[in-house]
């Protein structure tokens, strides 16, 4: 029992790692795009 409670401890800061992560990368992806788009204006209508 001990273990799997050790290993619980573990796995949630990983997921919190992971949710980071993720939500960093999507950022970083709507930022480019964003600058993207700034950068080459497309008219859109």
């Amino acid at each position: 029992m001990c273990h799997s409670r050790e290993i619980g401890n573990l796995v949630k800061p990983i997921k919190n790692l992971f949710f980071i992560g993720l939500f960093y990368q999507i950022y970083n992806f709507v930022l480019i795009l964003r600058l993207f788009f700034s950068g080459f204006p497309i008219s859109r209508e």
